[in-house]
């Protein structure tokens, strides 16, 4: 079982607060199936049918934004301010990590808002990129990231934040966090960076077992300021690394060795650049710990 109350988060009770919101989801979910079971049969429901998602953001309790990679196909049926879909856009890994996260704890998918990230997504065909493609659509997701995660804070209830990215779609998350306010930072209760193009090695974010030496072929953009910020997302926890209390990171780096992007092997590494499925389940574990502490 799974427990929305036993961590100590970074303001002072999130944790608490998350039990209470998805409770009061959870609640309203029930009431408007049991609504519309009366109205559309006639009488009361003997069995209320599962509550449908949120189509606000600000109404829900957890937001989920995946942010695809470098030429993946783009989504759908944008949502409030075009910075998002809400239909596709999230790319193969993303996509697999996405569905996994709360699949034990059904009742907690309830009041959750999932969209994809709206930006390029583009960089040319030279790895080396010396058009400058790759950055300028970088920047053009941070913007938009920033901007989106603004607008939730400014809810009157802002939600909790997930965030799931790949390849260049990690490097604007990663980006994105490290230049927004902390206390938008801290609404952030998970973010996962697969293949990382500004990976840097030796960092607390870094995956346990998955730590190569070489640094990504953009990482001279990652300053030591982003960074710092992305190693001080932490709060006090269960650990399922340690299977203990403790301190937990709320970044987590997967970064392959020989990667092509996240360790700089662009003549021999796009392969194993492609072959972050392996790590879906694990990705997907770590969120479920760090967000609905399962695990």
């Amino acid at each position: 079982m799974y427990n929305f109350t036993r961590s100590t988060s970074r303001d002072g009770g999130r944790a608490s607060g998350r039990a209470r919101d998805r409770g009061s989801w959870k609640r309203r979910g029930a009431a408007f199936a049991a609504a519309v079971a009366i109205i559309v049969g006639g009488g009361a429901a003997a069995t209320p049918a599962q509550a449908l998602p949120p189509s606000n953001p600000c109404d829900a309790w957890m937001v989920m934004i995946g942010v695809r990679g470098t030429g993946a196909p783009a989504g759908s049926n944008p949502g409030p301010g075009g910075r998002v879909w809400r239909s596709g856009g999230m790319g193969d890994f993303v996509t697999s990590i996405a569905n996994g996260v709360g699949t034990n704890a059904p009742d907690a998918l309830q009041g959750m808002y999932r969209v994809s990230l709206n930006y390029p997504a583009t960089a040319t065909v030279n790895p080396i990129d010396s058009s400058g493609a790759y950055i300028n659509s970088r920047n053009a997701g941070v913007a938009a990231l920033k901007a989106e995660l603004q607008y939730y804070a400014s809810c009157a209830r802002p939600p909790s934040v997930t965030l799931i990215g790949y390849s260049q779609g990690a490097d604007v998350i990663g980006t994105a966090l490290g230049q927004v306010s902390q206390s938008i930072r801290s609404r952030v209760q998970a973010a996962v960076l697969l293949g990382d193009p500004s990976y840097r090695p030796n960092q607390p974010i870094n995956a346990p077992g998955l730590n190569p030496g070489g640094s990504g072929m953009f990482s001279q953009t990652r300053t030591d300021a982003i960074q710092n910020a992305l190693n001080g997302m932490t709060s006090y926890g269960w650990n399922a690394d340690t299977q203990s209390m403790g301190t937990r990171q709320h970044v987590r780096e997967y970064c392959l060795y020989g990667d092509a992007a996240c360790q700089n092997q662009i003549a021999t590494g796009w392969n194993i650049h492609g072959q972050y499925g392996a790590w879906v389940n694990a990705a997907t574990n770590y969120i479920n710990n760090v967000v609905l502490d399962i695990g």
